[in-house]
């Protein structure tokens, strides 16, 4: 309490508030007698002053809480830095390990290199010795070859004739080999034709079986038998397209599997039409429809297996399908 009547707590310390207000108060109750009005108002200081006696202790539970909370951190620093420097004391010991591991390693990479060479350098003096015993071996069997030579007059003339005889046998084998070269192309000239239908003898209709990137898949009458027809696309057709066409058509006209579509020909005019047996539905279209028995999916499974092991193990060359899938199954 000051002269102005001034209790902020900025001028009177907290500690002394309390303190204060009763010795305030009994100054002032033995001035004067009380009075009612006075009692009421003692009565009001006297609340006021409980109410703030209730204000510090809560602002001291506050700053004790925050004291406690405040010295929990600060412990749990010290206790990280306790930590830090054990890990760094750690790190530094490893380190040295480490150091003195690679010193140790280069010392045994350096005695390997040593021996390395020493077995090196004994690995070249055995050579030179070997070497120079072939030298020696070689110098002796070229006495021996100029003997030979000097005594082979006869020799020479018996290989001259031999060698006639064996230059006329030659002849006559090679004469052999471009007659049978011969057949065999003659015979691949008709294996590699055996394949290619007349594009006439195909009867287009508008079914379409499905498309792709390649082309489109129609249902067709050849010779009066139902076929899948595959048109391919005109923007594709190009020299080593053409080149790659022959080649699979080569191939696929020497497949035969009980579980692969039956390949029936192709034609070479203008865009190529490629003929398959046609099959009344697909394993898609079953799905659609309501799907498919356990028992079958086995079966099917168990086919498909089996024609592409059968195409895995074609030979001279394996062949990969690359399209598997319930539409071409």
């Amino acid at each position: 309490y000051t002269s102005n009547n001034d209790w902020s707590t900025s001028i009177i310390p907290l500690d002394q508030y309390q303190e204060k207000l009763q010795e305030r108060r009994r100054e002032w109750e033995a001035s004067q007698p009380v009075q009612p009005e006075d009692r009421r108002e003692i009565d009001r200081l006297t609340r006021v002053l409980q109410e703030r006696e209730r204000e510090l202790e809560e602002e001291r539970r506050e700053k004790e809480q925050v004291r406690n909370r405040l010295q929990q951190q600060l412990e749990g620093r010290e206790r990280q830095l306790q930590q830090a420097q054990q890990q760094g004391q750690e790190g530094e010991r490893q380190a040295r390990e480490q150091v003195q591991d690679l010193q140790r390693l280069l010392q045994e990479k350096e005695r390997q290199a040593q021996q390395q060479l020493q077995e090196y350098q004994q690995q070249l003096q055995e050579r030179d010795q070997q070497l120079q015993s072939r030298e020696r071996e070689s110098q002796e069997r070229e006495r021996q070859l100029q003997r030979q030579v000097e005594g082979g007059q006869q020799r020479e003339q018996d290989l001259q004739q031999q060698l006639q005889e064996r230059e006329q046998q030659l002849e006559e084998r090679e004469r052999e080999f471009q007659e049978r070269e011969r057949q065999l192309e003659e015979q691949i000239h008709v294996a590699e034709s055996s394949w290619v239908v007349n594009r006439r003898e195909i009867t287009m209709t508008e079914v379409v079986l499905g498309k792709g990137g390649w082309g489109e898949v129609k249902v067709a009458d050849f010779r009066g038998l139902k076929v899948a027809a595959k048109c391919l696309y005109e923007v594709i057709i190009s020299p080593y397209n053409i080149g790659t066409f022959s080649r699979e058509m080569n191939i696929a006209s020497k497949i035969r599997h009980p579980n692969l579509l039956q390949f029936i020909g192709a034609t070479t005019e203008g865009n190529p039409i490629i003929l398959t047996e046609l099959m009344p539905t697909s394993l898609r279209k079953e799905l659609e429809s309501g799907g498919v028995a356990y028992p079958a999916i086995l079966s099917i499974s168990l086919d498909v297996a089996c024609a592409l092991n059968y195409l895995h193990l074609f030979k001279p060359h394996p062949i990969l399908h690359r399209d598997v899938s319930s539409a071409n199954v």
